[in-house]
């Protein structure tokens, strides 16, 4: 028995070192799992930031194109009115002008190609100078014509009406070109910063998933531990009922060689033998006298 309560221990000692290495092993499968879920969340609260600012961006953009929207009907508005302020302006010219002759809008255009003409070509110094004196003959027929206006009152007028008119459509053109400008700035930065989250979200899904996968395989490892100590704790209640029947029978051996003693001894007394003092306390112990 004791040979085989020997091997029992051996086992049991081997089943404790298992048992300690799955628990070191399931500790830091749990820490890693811990260490992936702090970097998870951290990437998932940049994600969080970047959304956030994105959809400032948005709420801007989507602002200022109502604006856009709002300036491009006015723009029309103006647009039309300058239209119909130039449309009345050339039926008053025809009326009130001579008809021969090319009319101001017409040189004013020749002097402006003649001009690019002369910034972006390399002309020899003969056409160089028919050019100049052509401009020369332009600005000098424009002046003439836009003295003719300036002698009607009423041309006048129109003249300076069609003027302003083309000014306001061209300003709010221009301011209606600065917002769509500035909404799509908006937009591009919004883009940008979506385009961010999610290339950050792809990365956090990867932590995600080496988190799980930590995850599982401590929780596998717990299960063979906690089926390990159970295996250690059955076997510990075996040594133990095993040590208290080798004790129960232990005692039982010594009160057998007892009761054996005092029957000798009391068949000895019964012979009317002498007895030691010795022999009669192991009388009197096993109820004998």
């Amino acid at each position: 028995m004791a040979e085989d309560l020997t091997e029992v221990e051996r086992k049991l000692n081997a089943l404790q070192k298992e048992a300690n290495r799955l628990r070191a092993q399931r500790d830091d499968l749990n820490g890693s799992a811990r260490s992936h879920a702090d970097g998870r969340d951290e990437q998932n609260a940049k994600v969080r930031a970047l959304v956030n600012e994105a959809n400032e961006h948005k709420k801007r953009r989507d602002s200022l194109n109502e604006q856009v929207q709002h300036m491009k009907k006015l723009r029309d508005e103006l647009n039309a009115a300058a239209e119909e302020t130039a449309r009345r302006l050339d039926d008053l010219k025809r009326s009130r002008l001579p008809k021969q002759g090319r009319s101001p809008q017409f040189l004013k255009r020749e002097l402006k190609r003649l001009e690019f003409e002369h910034m972006t070509k390399v002309l020899t110094p003969g056409k160089e100078k028919a050019l100049i004196e052509e401009m020369g003959r332009l600005r000098r027929e424009i002046q003439g014509k836009e003295k003719e206006m300036e002698g009607d009152a009423e041309l006048k007028a129109s003249f300076e009406q069609a003027t302003q008119a083309k000014e306001r459509a061209e300003k709010q053109h221009e301011k209606v070109g600065e917002l769509a400008k500035r909404a799509q700035e908006e937009h591009e930065a919004m883009v940008k910063l979506f385009e961010e989250s999610d290339r950050i979200r792809k990365v956090a899904d990867g932590i995600q998933a080496k988190f799980v996968e930590a995850k599982q395989e401590a929780d596998k490892v717990h299960k063979a531990y906690v089926e390990m100590v159970e295996k250690i704790h059955a076997i510990e209640d075996e040594i133990k009922a095993a040590r208290a029947g080798t004790t129960v029978a232990a005692r039982a051996a010594e009160q057998e060689a007892q009761d054996a003693q005092a029957t000798q001894i009391f068949e000895k007394f019964k012979r009317g033998e002498k007895l030691s003092t010795e022999d009669l306390m192991t009388l009197q112990k096993a109820g004998m006298l």
